[in-house]
């Protein structure tokens, strides 16, 4: 995944997109889609500089009145600018042709973000809704999935042809037909539109995202909307009803349903050329830094190597004489009981910066092992072309970071006992390592003993 960021043409901005908020919506979108065994590769984030494309007017209906319900707030006249943005993405050096693009813009009317077919491989997201769940619900469109509401009517006694899903879950109920109308997907609701328009008859409270209208499918059955991924709490719904709904909680009930993540890998799986391959060999980008650079021999690397936010990640001891990080699927010795450091998939933005690959330890991804069901260390970095003077060995007593530390200093001989870390007591610690030329080496790790 590709991120592009669109500010003004003479390179100002009412908004401010980083490097640190793309790592956390790849993170997001991993979280979401990895238990489906769909994984994503952070391929960087840059900036375009466009007047037109930097607020998007989305919709030439008029309101009650007469008047534009969307105000032309760049005056080109345009009140339909969906496809100027698809457009200006397509052209030549504003997408990466071999990843998926999320584009970011400052605003819209009428819409928070778009998926367009003419642009299969590209999402766009308005900058107020980047941060939550909004990104992956445009990722579900460019996975096949349409809206929970989608085809809903309002229930009218008037007229007998009306057509939608009927509540029933009930495949013997003559009523039944959620596998063919509505989003196409039987483990969700039948709901309406939750939006202000509608009124009470769709009022979802936005505290406890519990649907408490008395909307009826066009059959006069109630709704029957639970609040969590079958109901109120899916990310195909609209989003302004439950602000509540985010991918910052660890509850599988709420995102995508079962049937949801099926619909999405098939088509992936229908279209490899589109969304990149699925075998095994493809995985070895997500061992690979981001940025940064490996130490090999001579000065030392200016920035280490930085792993992308959202796994869970495990480097444990390995050992092999590897100056520069083992072939992929290669064999060494690992002890996976010895543990330099452990990153949470859902760590703190704060401490992104502290997922760096230590020196003498191999790669575990849990969840790509729980994909492939099995366990196994990746690229094995054992350079033993640099030894440092000197050093220390702080140790966060509180296991977080904070200032109630002990820090003990270290001579060469402690400095390079390979033994050093194996022998930590479990806890949290930063390792700073002092070499012949100046330079510091800072190692931050979760050590764990079983």
């Amino acid at each position: 995944m590709t991120f592009w960021v669109v500010y003004k043409s003479d390179g100002s901005s009412d908004y401010t997109v980083t490097e640190k908020d793309c790592l956390e919506v790849i993170a997001n979108m991993n979280r979401e889609f990895n238990r489906f065994n769909v994984f994503f590769k952070y391929r960087g984030v840059n900036y375009l500089y466009d007047d037109r494309n930097y607020y998007l007017d989305g919709t030439c209906e008029l309101d009650n009145n007469g008047d534009p319900k969307c105000p032309d707030n760049d005056g080109d006249g345009d009140c339909s600018e969906i496809f100027d943005m698809r457009n200006f993405a397509n052209e030549q050096g504003n997408f990466d042709p071999n990843s998926l693009n999320t584009y970011v813009y400052y605003d819209s009317c009428g819409f928070s973000g778009f998926y367009s077919g003419g642009s299969p491989r590209n999402i766009y997201v308005r900058s107020l809704r980047f941060n939550d769940y909004h990104t992956v619900h445009e990722l579900g469109h460019m996975f096949g999935l349409a809206h929970t509401w989608s085809g809903a009517e309002v229930y009218d006694p008037e007229d007998p042809n009306q057509t939608c899903e009927h509540v029933t879950r009930d495949e013997n109920d003559p009523q039944y037909n959620a596998d063919v109308e509505g989003d196409d997907v039987t483990d969700t609701a039948a709901m309406p539109r939750f939006s202000k328009e509608q009124g009470d008859i769709n009022y979802v409270d936005p505290n406890t995202c519990t649907y408490e209208g008395e909307g009826k499918d066009c059959q006069n059955n109630d709704f029957q909307i639970p609040p969590n991924s079958k109901g109120t709490l899916n990310f195909m719904n609209d989003g302004s009803e439950c602000p509540t709904t985010s991918y910052s909680s660890t509850n599988d009930d709420e995102g995508f349903t079962e049937q949801q993540g099926f619909k999405m890998r098939l088509k992936i799986e229908d279209f490899p050329n589109r969304f990149g391959p699925a075998e095994e060999a493809s995985f070895e980008a997500l061992y690979e830094p981001y940025k940064g650079e490996y130490y090999s021999v001579g000065p030392p690397a200016r920035v280490k190597p930085h792993f992308q936010p959202g796994f869970s990640y495990l480097f444990v001891e390995c050992d092999g004489n590897y100056s520069q990080p083992a072939p992929f699927n290669q064999g060494f010795y690992v002890n996976t009981n010895n543990r330099l450091l452990k990153i949470d998939k859902y760590i703190e933005p704060l401490f992104y910066n502290t997922i760096v690959h230590p020196n003498h330890s191999a790669i575990i991804i849990k969840e790509v092992d729980e994909a492939f069901q099995y366990t196994k260390a990746q690229k094995c970095y054992d350079n033993n072309n640099r030894s440092p003077t000197s050093g220390s060995v702080m140790k966060f007593n509180d296991n977080v970071f904070n200032t109630n530390v002990t820090v003990t200093p270290k001579d060469s001989t402690q400095i390079n006992n390979p033994d050093l870390i194996p022998a930590l007591p479990s806890g949290l610690y930063k390792i700073d390592k002092t070499y012949e030329d100046g330079s510091n080496d800072e190692t931050v790790i979760f050590k764990e003993n079983k």
